[in-house]
């Protein structure tokens, strides 16, 4: 039920794993160790639909996807195993599951956050193993990050930079940054830019139409570093004492202008990030979480 031939004939697998907050694995792979998932259904998708009647047709007014569940049976060769992973779930405060797709080109990993819905529990059957139904809800589509990072030196006209994606410097005080989003939805994004940096701002276009605009009425100092999350559940813009790890909230009135459409997201298709300073750009990082609704 694993196990695919490529065209060599050898045997390829896909494979699955629980990750919590702390980047801690469970196997759900490894029997001797862990557990061995068998069976595993739900990783399609489907959708609600609703209509509206007009004459003998019938339009569709609201298309929304259906949250879905992940179900399938873990296989133990002892409690200890099954222990540990109740233990792995419940010292978790969010959990992942990772899911390593063999495609023709190559491996993909895709993630997807999760809560338990259930874990049952009987006994070792007579051929020593002991095999539990598991269900477990989706809290998000799959998605993936693709990250880069570029770095602009102190010296006249020294740049250096290691991106995955087309990139553009404008001035020492800009970038612009052309991404093909391949996903089912619109990407979200966490940006990273070490200080010293003032007033940044950030911008989406498509089609030379601008989507998203937001600037943060700040100063980020050396030894600071401005954080910009639009992850859904899970959005915050933060500056960062990389000394302390103190944080302070620069999601207020005072530090951004709400008027705009401020959520920074990457449409699907081709689209332009520009990050603008009103000082010299020195360093930025990018992950971009792309979403898809089945892999």
């Amino acid at each position: 039920m694993f196990l695919l031939c490529s065209k060599r004939g050898e045997k390829v697998v896909r494979r699955f794993s629980l990750i919590n907050e702390k980047d801690e694995e469970y196997s759900l792979m490894d029997i001797e160790n862990y557990c061995l998932l068998t069976d595993p259904d739900g990783l399609g998708y489907s959708y609600t639909n609703t209509y509206e009647q007009i004459g003998n047709k019938f339009i569709n007014s609201l298309k929304k996807i259906n949250q879905g569940q992940f179900i399938g049976q873990v296989n133990f060769l002892c409690y200890d195993n099954y222990l540990k992973l109740v233990n792995f779930i419940e010292n978790s405060t969010k959990l992942k599951l990772k899911y390593t797709v063999p495609y023709k080109s190559g491996e993909q990993t895709y993630y997807r956050n999760v809560n338990l819905s259930s874990l049952g529990k009987t006994q070792i059957n007579t051929n020593g193993v002991l095999t539990e139904p598991i269900v477990i809800d989706f809290t998000s589509l799959w998605y993936k990050t693709e990250y880069t990072e570029y770095e602009i030196g102190s010296q006249e006209n020294e740049i250096r930079w290691d991106f995955i994606w087309d990139s553009r410097f404008l001035s020492n005080n800009s970038n612009v940054i052309d991404f093909n989003n391949e996903g089912h939805a619109p990407a979200r994004l966490i940006i990273e830019l070490e200080g010293y940096v003032v007033n940044p701002s950030f911008k989406i276009e498509q089609n030379g139409k601008e989507l998203f605009d937001v600037t943060i009425n700040t100063t980020i100092e050396i030894g600071e570093k401005l954080i910009f999350s639009s992850l859904e559940n899970d959005f915050y813009i933060k500056k960062v004492n990389m000394l302390t790890a103190e944080e302070t909230n620069l999601y207020t009135l005072d530090n951004i202008n709400f008027d705009k459409d401020y959520i920074l997201k990457l449409p699907v298709g081709y689209s332009t990030l520009s990050i603008i300073t009103e000082d010299i750009l020195n360093e930025a990082k990018i992950n971009i979480y792309s979403y898809y609704k089945a892999v």
